[in-house]
């Protein structure tokens, strides 16, 4: 059990581009640059093998042929010569690892926390706590407590999980004692006693739980705000929108996640059903349709159980009418309505000033023994924005978001950095 979850875990921890302020630009393709946002080269092509905005303003990661990053600043000048595995901005320090290790440096890169620990989350208080001992055998690991001064105290705590971040003022984890989950607090002690199957993080103070009876949610002083009774229960991460309580092949029970209130039930052979955009729209999925539906309980969008309907950053719809790979997918507002013409797929590009920005996708499939493939050598792409709008035409190998406001796009010609606006900025031929 220690170890899936441990795995998922590690499957998690992985690097995103976090939006900051940037004078400069990392682009990250067959070669790696930092780009001013005037097209200057502050870092030249073959230097580095990738840069990565790790979500500290004006700092980069830069990964040396051998894997490892040193940090850059947004003018190209290496912070010092210490090497590291892994590192990301949790709280305005930097969580580093060296091996399987973790220590903290602070915004200036001087040490909080020693490399010394096998996993380390902020407390939320200015303090960590943090494991000591092996996280991916099976034996128990004893939490431990760093202060604001750095002082180490060990909990008395043993857990057989890794350490989750803090929300809400708590974190959960796996109990050695009875192989449950409860909540721990700031100190590293139980804040809510284990108890229960499976606890999820606290979002805007309510969490998914498990009894063996089912699932539910709960408030911070572990009181059950909707019962736990259900097979699965999907929330938004806002503190409005929609509740999908769901028991398989029966119903689901919708409520309103500000209050928790009950609005309403849909009696229907469901396989599962998910919040979507903030919790403004339900996507229902039973054996013969999926179905988009709204706050009253009127259904805006339904396509055949073959094809889909997924959500499309904060505003918009992926709508696919037939089996994935047709032509026919397209783009909708809340309200069902179509803004684009029909692509073969889609995705989510960036989100900028409050407006989302979609990748277009045409490619060749093929039928094989195991369904529908496509061929990645034909993949092409291109940019609409949310209300269907071409950005750029569908003739690029690759496109992605290096920064807010900016396109990295790869053809046959090179890599090019251009503005959201289609502009190029600086190209690059090898």
């Amino acid at each position: 059990m220690k170890k899936l979850v441990c795995t998922l875990a590690a499957v998690l921890l992985v690097s995103l581009f976090c939006a900051s302020a940037l004078a400069a630009i990392p682009v990250n393709a067959n070669v790696a640059a930092l780009i001013g946002e005037d097209g200057t080269v502050i870092v030249e092509p073959g230097e580095y093998t990738q840069f990565i905005d790790f979500g500290m303003p004006g700092l980069f990661a830069a990964q040396t042929p051998d894997g490892k990053f040193l940090i850059v600043d947004e003018t190209g000048t290496c912070r010092g010569d210490a090497t590291y595995d892994y590192l990301e901005n949790v709280n305005g320090t930097i969580l580093y690892a060296r091996g399987e290790k973790y220590g903290v440096l602070d915004a200036e890169l001087n040490e909080l926390v020693p490399c010394e620990y096998t996993w380390l989350v902020s407390n939320g208080e200015g303090g960590f706590l943090a494991l000591r001992t092996d996280i991916w055998d099976d034996s128990p690991d004893g939490v431990y407590l760093i202060d604001e001064s750095g002082y180490v105290s060990p909990t008395g705590v043993k857990i057989a999980s890794i350490l989750w971040p803090f929300s809400g003022g708590m974190s959960q984890a796996l109990s050695v004692d009875n192989g449950r989950y409860g909540y721990l607090n700031a100190d590293g002690q139980w804040q809510l006693q284990p108890q229960y199957a499976y606890a999820d993080q606290f979002v805007n103070g309510l969490a998914v739980a498990t009894l063996d009876s089912g699932s539910g949610v709960i408030d911070t002083r572990g009181n059950w705000r909707i019962m736990p009774k259900y097979d699965f229960i999907d929330r938004p991460t806002g503190s409005d929108g929609l509740i999908a309580a769901v028991k398989y092949n029966e119903l689901v029970d919708v409520f309103r996640a500000s209050d928790q209130s009950y609005l309403y039930t849909l009696t229907c052979d469901t396989v599962g059903a998910y919040t979507a955009l903030s919790g403004k729209i339900l996507l229902v999925f039973s054996a013969d349709s999926v179905r988009a539906v709204n706050e009253t309980g009127k259904t805006v969008l339904e396509v055949p159980a073959s094809g889909s309907i997924t959500s499309a950053g904060e505003n918009r719809l992926f709508v696919y009418p037939d089996e994935w790979g047709a032509k026919s997918a397209y783009l909708a507002d809340i309200d069902g309505k179509q803004l684009s013409d029909t692509y073969q797929d889609f995705g989510l590009f960036a989100t900028v000033d409050g407006r989302d920005y979609f990748t277009v996708n045409a490619f060749d499939t093929e039928l094989t023994d195991d369904g529908l493939i496509w061929l990645s050598d034909t993949m092409r792409c291109g940019l609409i924005d949310e209300d269907g709008r071409e950005i750029l035409p569908i003739v690029y190998s690759e496109l992605s978001s290096p920064a807010p406001g900016y396109i990295q796009a790869s053809d046959e010609e090179g890599v090019h950095l251009l503005k959201l606006d289609g502009t190029e900025i600086w190209s690059y031929r090898e």
